[in-house]
């Protein structure tokens, strides 16, 4: 029969194995079970907790796991070694010290107070907390995608996501939360290549007031706030490695907008549209900011700088806009001759040539609304693109 324990303790020697085809389960009715480890170990047998868990592994031993299910309890990883395991599935995962390596975490909340590695999804029903609010540690959580209701980076928390360094790699929450706020954060989110999605709730929310926060972060860590030498993308805030390390001649940065459109073009009577159904094949809400990793001057997000952006950043100085899509590229609160630059510069590496004449009839890919402005303003476009030297 499988046996049940209320606890594993290896010590004294090394390289244990438990293995087999019998599940092993472990259960306590009072606290939690639990999996001691002060040297290295390994259960390869299928491993079931009918009870809450403690897992302690010490010094520089490394503990493997099978996938472990604590469907609707607790898991704790504490001590300083290493746990390596496949899938968990909890009610809730505390990790307070070492190492944890994963193949994904499903769970309600995700408690990271020291360095978890995961390669592959962290899907959340509630919260991912990095970093501990009350004393101040560095803290890690790197995953391939991430999906929570909230993303909480304390004071010294570090979170990267697209770990496998792909712009399929989603980032979904509703909240995004930094300790210090947007103007003054105290942790670091690198979203390497990947997208994001960050939902908003519209009554509690006034326009452009979430689309201004990520800015603010974005701007924090694209300018190097908070860090010694302010590196390119290396500051507090929202960052991307690999726009900081891009080899390419044409920079890389994190573009993002507001996929709420207000028109306002009679202030009476004000429209909004959608921009975007679905962003990188998730279906999204009107109240979201989408964001992901492209190349400057790339107003429509589509990973590429064509006539479509330079339409874009026309009407974007022409009416006096700000945001991604209106070419407000360096995020300063206007269109001016630093984002033409900005755009004319990375259509040129791209395009093995001078910055782009005309906008052709590129116009029919323009997402709604702005394929109605910009018909009508397409011939002056044209005309003003010859005009910019003197901005």
């Amino acid at each position: 029969t499988a046996p049940s324990l209320k606890s594993i303790t290896f010590s004294g020697g090394t390289n244990y194995v438990i293995a087999g085809t019998n599940t092993l389960t472990l259960k306590s009715n009072t606290g939690p079970a639990t999996i001691t480890a002060s040297t290295n170990a390994t259960i390869s047998a299928p491993l079931v907790f009918s009870s809450n868990a403690q897992v302690t592994v010490n010094g520089a031993a490394i503990l493997g796991l099978p996938s472990l299910s604590l469907v609707g309890k607790s898991l704790t990883k504490s001590g300083d070694g290493t746990l390596t395991t496949a899938a968990i599935t909890a009610g809730t995962v505390n990790h307070n010290a070492g190492i944890l390596n994963a193949a994904s975490v499903t769970a309600a909340d995700f408690n990271v107070y020291s360095t978890a590695h995961v390669t592959g999804a962290v899907t959340l029903t509630g919260t991912a907390t990095v970093g501990s609010g009350d004393e101040p540690a560095p803290a890690t959580l790197t995953a391939s995608t991430l999906r929570a209701n909230e993303l909480i980076i304390n004071d010294k928390g570090f979170v990267q996501t697209a770990v496998n360094g792909t712009e399929n790699e989603m980032v979904k929450i509703t909240k995004l939360t930094f300790a210090g706020g947007e103007d003054n954060p105290l942790g670091q989110w690198d979203v390497r290549m990947g997208k994001f999605i960050i939902e908003y709730d519209p009554e509690t929310t006034l326009p452009g007031e979430a689309e201004d926060k990520i800015r603010k972060l974005v701007m924090s860590g694209a300018y190097g706030m908070g860090v010694e030498g302010n590196p390119y993308f290396g500051g507090l805030g929202i960052i991307s490695s690999d726009a900081a390390a891009d080899p390419s001649e044409a920079p890389h940065t994190v573009a993002f907008i507001d996929n709420r459109y207000i028109d306002n073009s009679d202030p009476e009577n004000p429209v909004e549209y959608q921009l975007f159904p679905t962003w990188g094949g998730e279906d999204v809400s009107m109240t979201s900011i989408l964001g992901m990793y492209t190349y400057y001057g790339d107003a429509d997000m589509d990973g590429a700088v064509t006539g479509v952006d330079y339409s874009l950043i026309d009407y974007g100085y022409a009416a006096h806009l700000t945001g991604w899509m209106n070419g407000d590229f360096d995020y300063d609160g206007a269109v001016t001759g630093v984002d033409y630059s900005l755009i004319d510069y990375a259509y040129g590496v791209l395009n093995a040539g001078g910055p782009l004449g005309g906008i052709g009839s590129e116009l029919s890919a323009v997402p709604e609304p702005a394929t109605l402005s910009l018909l009508a303003l397409g011939a002056a476009a044209m005309i003003t693109r010859r005009r910019r030297a003197g901005r």
